[in-house]
């Protein structure tokens, strides 16, 4: 499991660019542009730890493998081209689907610039013609050898797949290995680009679920969604090692940017998040019923996440439900978060869910109902090194068998505000950040340690923290009392060093 150590702080190295170059096989080269020394692994996690194929996970330092395309054939699509054709580059086919209906594993097709509409029934067991969608994946890649739906190099943000208000983009169902890089998903009406394989039950099916998808350097847009259908930009369910990076994700009139139901191992960085909600896991998996063994979630860093709700939850549709998984959260940025920027919620139907960290964030919420941190039922909840700032609750322990903050310290605070076994028997609220240091945890069911946040401030009244809160640039103004209250001397919240990119890097291409 994690270990906290305040002394070992996650600073980020010098930025490696993406160069991606006309080729016929072989590789695109890239790279990580934030290490800040804690990444997910990038095979499997299945045993409750960050990972299990033997990569530094944690606070070890390892990074997202580089962007690679098969050593397949490199097909051609383009307006003007035949699905008659061979789909070369001399004469492409006409349609994203009919190299979907071709490809093997390690296949490419290098989309050219244009606007693609095409409409495909989904695959079955979706309801009613709003699951409508573009194209759709049919087979599957293996380890080193994906299929690569990608724009050809030079016209990224110039390929449009567009869902004109009533389709979908791109839907999978259980297909595994596949990349999707610089394409534009304008309109979509549902998911911009789903994958729904295995819904969430405790133990996943390993011939259900989705495996290796990296969604990179994409513009996803959702317009509309059937009510209380769960519309998403970017939907994962059913899913192991999916990599969703440096992509720009919008929900303008629906509830998710990035949504999840029963992940394993995901690693959602450097992107631009803008919804209802921002990113949301909902249901879970375990890696063993005997004993019950949450598997790693999640990790989520380097975000500019808008959200107008939550900025990131985990929680559970309806219960008994499975416990949820670990996540780890941190170096993004949470602007809006009019409900919470971090909620935890867990079922204790059969036991707790695992471990959270919420480490080295920057919050702006302007609304005086708006919670830092909100949990219950979580065992292992640690908030470290964030700035908390606008009109806010700080956090929020509810009642519950297994709730239970584990560490908090070197944060900052807009307000003063803070629950232990909220809604329960034992209900306190501090309402300075003194009498909240002083709590001793035999005080408390939630608290498991003495004198929390000892090394946390409360952000002077009046202060301009961040360089433009209100308008979401939260940049630590070069006043802010979060400056240098590390340990090491760096900066509390989500820059912490001025080497750390939050949001999409300068490689991203694919418009705005």
């Amino acid at each position: 499991m994690f270990s906290l150590d305040v002394t070992k702080l996650l600073i980020a190295p010098a930025v490696v660019t993406v160069a991606v170059t006309a080729c016929t096989a072989g590789a695109v080269d890239g790279g990580s542009a934030n290490d800040g020394g804690a990444t997910v692994d990038a095979g499997s996690a299945t045993d409750g730890s960050p990972g299990d194929s033997g990569n530094p996970t944690g606070d070890g330092g390892s990074v997202a493998p580089p962007f690679k395309i098969g050593t397949g054939t490199v097909y051609h699509v383009a307006p003007g081209g035949s699905d008659g054709a061979d789909g070369s580059a001399a004469t492409p086919f006409k349609t994203i689907n009919q190299f979907t209906n071709v490809a093997k594993a390690g296949d490419t097709a290098q989309i050219h610039a244009g606007r693609y509409r095409e409409d495909v029934k989904d695959n079955p067991g979706f309801r009613g013609n709003e699951r409508l969608i573009t194209f759709a994946a049919q087979s599957s890649g293996v380890p080193g050898n994906p299929i690569t739906v990608m724009a050809f190099p030079g016209d990224e943000g110039k390929v449009i797949v567009d869902g004109e208000n009533v389709r979908n983009g791109m839907h999978g169902r259980g297909q595994d290995y596949w990349q999707v890089y610089g394409l534009r998903f304008e309109n979509a009406f549902h998911n911009g680009i789903g994958q729904y394989s295995q819904a969430a039950v405790a133990i996943p099916n390993a011939d259900d679920l989705a495996v290796g998808w990296r969604i990179e350097n994409c513009y996803v847009r959702i317009t509309g969604s059937v009510p209380l259908e769960n519309g998403t930009a970017v939907a994962m369910g059913g899913t192991k090692d999916f990599i969703v990076r440096n992509n720009r994700i919008v929900a303008t009139s629906t509830t998710f940017g990035v949504h999840g139901y029963g992940l394993i191992n995901a690693l959602v960085e450097n992107n631009y998040i803008e919804g209802m909600n921002g990113i949301y896991w909902k249901d879970h998996h375990l890696s063993s019923l005997n004993p019950r063994t949450p598997v790693f979630e999640s990790e989520i860093r380097f975000n500019d996440v808008r959200a107008l709700l939550v900025g990131v939850r985990f929680s559970l549709r309806g219960s008994p439900n499975v416990e949820g998984g670990s996540n780890y959260v941190h170096h993004n940025t949470i602007y809006g978060a009019g409900e919470a920027a971090l909620e935890a919620t867990g079922d204790p139907a059969y036991g707790p869910s695992k471990t959270v960290r919420f480490e080295h964030n920057s919050v702006y919420a302007a609304s005086p109902d708006a919670v830092a941190v909100s949990t219950v039922n979580y065992e292992d909840v640690r908030v470290y090194g964030n700035v908390l700032a606008g009109r806010q609750m700080a956090l929020d322990l509810r009642a519950g068998p297994y709730t239970a903050l584990t560490a908090s310290d070197y944060n900052a605070f807009g307000t003063a505000m803070f629950f232990t076994d909220h809604y329960g028997t034992n209900n306190k609220m501090f309402s300075t950040l003194a009498s909240w240091q002083a709590l001793l945890g035999a005080q408390t069911s939630c608290v498991k340690f003495d004198r929390p946040d000892v090394h946390s401030i409360l952000l002077p009244a009046g202060e301009q923290t961040f360089v433009d809160g209100p308008s979401g640039n939260l940049h630590l103004s070069p006043t802010s009392a979060a400056r240098g209250k590390l340990p090491d001397g760096t900066d509390l919240g989500a820059y912490q060093t001025p080497a750390i990119i939050v949001g999409t890097l300068p490689t991203y291409s694919a418009g705005l």
